[in-house]
């Protein structure tokens, strides 16, 4: 049942309008889905680029090449490798890395599995599910952010504070169709027993645009990522929200590689991951968010500077969310119960052993070279 929100103007800025235009965040898995992802590939079987040297790194080591995706394109979300790069951090690991923008997590997580790319970056939800259901040869190194970033938003005239005020007949937008915004719904609606059809789940994307159909009683709520509801609460507009991993026991995005390389002693990934670690630490000091940003400008010189840095405390504290020694944390509680959560909604057709999922020496290894 959707309500009419039509009283009062909107507050829409020039920085809500650019996220909800620039093509920087998540498209839909299309034509088949992970199933269609795996089919793609010519054998399905990883093939990574050999190692190739580039000189000595500073801490004497052999420099490794390698080449990593982002998830989609160059926002914001995906500025901790992008510091990483052009701070040095990656040189004094070792790693000579290329970063690639990605169109989606299934383009990420195809060019692993493809040879293209070593690492990439994907939700934990697809991970998952490429991994339970179709054998994929990836494996999850590291959460990026140990709190996830989607929320369920709506107006105050009809507000949704928590799963508990779902029902049936409401019509909730998403981000993508069939991406992880879709199964994170329908796990908190099955969480309630709410029937899954009942739901109307109409793309409503990223920046302005589902509280825009909120408005008009398009949309009874709407998916949104917590830096844009934080963007339309900056420009003065009232809106109640919950974070959806507070309710779901699951991880958030993550970073994967091809299994070949844990089965060859490669140690690109924990090169890797050190350069994200020290990224980080940099980052969380907020008199470098300012030449953080004009790194990440130097890739999308579209992003508003402003708003990334009214954006970037958020972007920190689910960084940190576990604390600082926390950081890249593969907490095995959240990627068994993840995946029992979606067996549960039929996402997952039969749970594999938590060792096919993540593989945590690599973390340990990158925090040992730092």
């Amino acid at each position: 049942m959707q309500s009419n929100n039509t009283t009062g103007p909107a507050n829409i800025s020039r920085r809500s309008f650019l996220r909800g235009s620039a093509a920087t965040m998540m498209v839909p898995l299309v034509g088949g889905g992970l199933g269609a992802l795996l089919s793609a590939c010519s054998d399905g079987q990883a093939q990574p680029a050999a190692n190739g040297t580039e000189g000595e790194a500073a801490n004497g080591s052999d420099t490794l090449s390698g080449r990593y995706m982002t998830a989609l394109g160059f926002s914001l979300s995906f500025i901790e490798t992008v510091i990483a790069k052009e701070q040095g951090f990656f040189d004094e690991q070792g790693l000579f890395l290329e970063i690639l923008g990605g169109q989606g997590t299934a383009t990420a997580l195809q060019s692993v599995l493809g040879g293209t790319t070593q690492l990439s970056r994907a939700n934990a939800i697809n991970g998952i599910i490429a991994i339970a259901n179709e054998q994929a040869p990836i494996i999850n190194i590291g959460t990026v952010r140990q709190r996830g970033q989607f929320e369920l938003v709506s107006l105050p005239d009809s507000p949704i504070n928590s799963p508990d005020d779902l029902s049936e007949g409401l019509t909730i937008g998403i981000v993508s169709a069939a991406g992880a915004t879709e199964n994170l719904l329908d796990l908190i609606l099955s969480n309630q027993g709410i029937d899954l059809g009942s739901i109307q789940r109409p793309v409503t994307g990223v920046g302005p645009a589902g509280y825009e159909l909120a408005r008009d009683g398009s949309v009874d709520a709407w998916i949104s990522v917590n830096t844009d509801r934080q963007t339309l609460e900056d420009d003065g507009n009232d809106l109640v929200s919950f974070n959806i991993y507070d309710h779901v026991d699951l991880p958030s995005d993550t970073y994967c590689c091809a299994l070949e390389l844990v089965e060859n002693d490669d140690d690109r990934p924990a090169r890797f991951l050190a350069g994200v670690l020290q990224a980080m630490d940099w980052a969380t000091d907020e008199s470098n968010w300012e030449q953080a940003v004009e790194h990440l400008r130097v890739y999308n010189n579209e992003i508003d500077t402003e708003a990334a840095l009214v954006e970037f405390p958020l972007m920190v504290e689910d960084w940190n969310a576990n604390g600082e020694d926390g950081r890249l944390a593969l907490v095995e509680q959240k990627w068994s119960g993840g995946q029992e959560a979606l067996t549960s909604v039929g996402l997952v057709n039969e749970t594999v052993e938590l060792d096919k999922l993540i593989y945590p020496d690599y973390l340990e290894q990158a925090r040992e070279r730092i």
